[in-house]
């Protein structure tokens, strides 16, 4: 491999090679803010969703199953049978370097994964689930430790209720600093709420957002179920909640159902309603368009946007699209620490309280509070921040930009891939992919069934057993989306404007997920497909699947 990347670098400009020796900086700075509000809640309202158990290099326990066996696919070589849809690992890889210069010109990131995740090729381990957990490195790890350690005797001054006097305070002002600059915003455009979790973020945002009778909520069918707080108090005031359908096809949003309705609850006037809807899709992987929040905006709706999936997959500039709210989860992005949430509120439109009991409209003359903490008996502390502080301080080194290209190019090279795929004999399609045909429309997430010679769908939780058996570590369920699990069971979704009910529905779908994230490489996405051949052979599954025929599950 090294002889076929110098001949590639040779035809290519020399600067990619300075890049392929980056290491990771200490880039720990000291910046400075003012009105930071503490609000340490009892009430049941802001529950932590801390209690996700990690392994070395951000593994999560959830994924060491005990179908796990230590055999990992060999990629040194192609398929046996001259039907095979996928070329050997040399020559795939050099096409795929040559195709994408992107993934070509970042390849710094593998030198990152081997010094900052080294379990992962320990272990020949392929992660492809990082819209479920995060993986954080070993710096992130050896600085919060250092701190840990120098903090030791100290250990109260953690405490929120302690914060003014530690001198730990700073990582917080260094979090929200950080947070706020990957969106390219600053403190004087947004203030930053930080929760107990993800969903805690939407339970905070129900309970201070100015509801009344006459607030018309709009939402996707392709919400995250945490949308199902807003749902309630919207029902508590009295106020209308509709559902907008996503097209069957591509399941993208149905443009003409939507302007409909903004343009008909605009004409009401200002403050027409509020608009809630994901950037990027947590089941299927489907991009929304960003647009959507000028035009609601232009109608008179306040937007939330739901970013937790969203931010690896591509940026999000706020000061170009600046909706007056957007949540998410550094978990994701960062893999520790974990129970965490965020709410941006933008500056121009409300004003936070300081007891974080409601917002209100932007007096002019009111400055407001920077940033809020919204917990329960110090589930988050000023460690939290220090862990979030250096999680970002990693991301930055690595590269926000390089690692979105590289997760550009290999989804570009893995959904075409993954579409070929045909049974051996009946030559009927391999996999079942849900969303748009478009790489364009797709973040870092491919959802999809596996089926059988006659068409029938493979339980998911079968093939994610299996592919643990060969080290690969993917996604199955419904993934906390119960109006696209609804639709994709085969409901008629797509037809009529729904009510919120939807979101209460017991959900009875599972499919399999993958998500590439930043330290993904070819190789893991090419032993996926791999493994995924296997399934070409009628004969593959009753044979390994012979231990998993008394398990109930499936």
């Amino acid at each position: 491999m090294l002889n076929r990347l110098a001949k590639m670098r040779n035809k290519r400009s020399p600067q990619t090679s300075s890049q392929d020796t980056r290491t990771i900086a200490n880039m720990a700075s000291i910046y400075s803010f003012d009105n930071v509000s503490l609000s340490s809640q009892n009430s049941s309202m802001f529950s932590s969703e801390l209690g996700e158990q990690a392994l070395s290099d951000g593994f999560v326990s959830a994924t060491a199953s005990s179908d796990l066996r230590a055999s990992p696919i060999d990629i040194s070589g192609g398929f046996d049978d001259d039907t095979s849809p996928l070329p050997c690992y040399e020559d795939a890889e050099e096409l795929f370097l040559e195709e994408h210069e992107d993934y070509f010109e970042h390849l710094h990131v593998d030198n990152v994964r081997k010094e900052q995740y080294p379990n992962i090729d320990l272990q020949r381990l392929v992660y492809l689930d990082y819209a479920s957990f995060g993986l954080y490195s070993r710096y992130q790890v050896e600085q919060h430790m250092r701190l840990l350690l120098d903090e030791g005797p100290n250990v109260c001054s953690v405490s929120l209720s302690s914060a003014h006097s530690s001198s730990l305070i700073s990582y917080l002002y260094h979090a929200q600093k950080r947070l706020l600059q990957l969106f390219n915003v600053t403190n004087s455009d947004y203030g930053v709420v930080f929760t107990a979790g993800f969903t805690a973020a939407y339970r905070l945002f129900s309970e201070i957002y100015p509801f009344s009778k006459g607030t018309h909520v709009l939402t996707l069918l392709d919400n995250h179920e945490a949308i199902k707080h807003i749902v309630a108090t919207t029902e508590r005031y009295g106020s209308k909640c509709t559902v907008v359908p996503l097209k069957k096809m591509d399941l993208t949003i149905s443009s003409s159902e939507l302007r409909l309705l903004l343009r008909k609850k605009g004409s009401h006037g200002v403050d027409a309603g509020l608009f809630v809807y994901p950037a990027q899709s947590c089941l299927s992987g489907i991009k929304h368009s960003l647009n959507w929040i000028t035009e609601a905006q232009e109608n008179g709706f306040h937007v939330l946007l739901d970013i937790s999936t969203h931010f690896l997959a591509d940026s999000l500039d706020l000061s170009l699209y600046q909706p007056q709210f957007v949540l998410g989860s550094p978990h994701l992005m960062l893999g520790y620490p974990s129970g965490m949430g965020f709410l941006l509120v933008r500056k121009r439109d409300f004003s936070m309280q300081k007891d974080m009991h409601s917002l209100t409209l932007k007096d002019p003359s009111s400055e407001g509070n920077d940033c809020h903490i919204v917990c329960e008996d110090d589930s988050l502390n000023l460690l939290s921040f220090a862990a979030l502080t250096f999680g970002l301080q990693h991301l930055e080194s690595v590269g926000i930009t390089s690692i979105q290209k590289r997760l550009s190019s290999l989804t570009k090279w893995l959904f075409p891939t993954l579409r070929l795929l045909r049974h051996k004999n009946a030559g009927r399609p391999l996999l079942q992919i849900y969303g748009s045909s478009s790489t364009k429309s797709r973040g870092n997430i491919i959802s999809f069934d596996v089926l059988d010679s006659t068409g029938n769908v493979l339980p998911a939780s079968l093939i994610q057993r299996l592919a643990h058996r060969s080290n690969i570590i993917i996604g199955a369920g419904y993934f906390s989306n119960p109006g696209l699990a609804t639709m994709l069971s085969g409901h008629d979704c797509e037809t009529r404007v729904l009510d919120c009910s939807i979101f209460k529905n017991a959900v009875n779908f599972s499919t399999l997920r993958i998500s590439v994230g930043p330290m993904t490489t070819f190789s893991d996405v090419y032993r996926l497909v791999q493994f995924l051949c296997r399934f070409r052979d009628e004969d593959y599954l009753p044979y390994e699947a012979a231990d998993f025929m008394n398990d109930s599950s499936f």
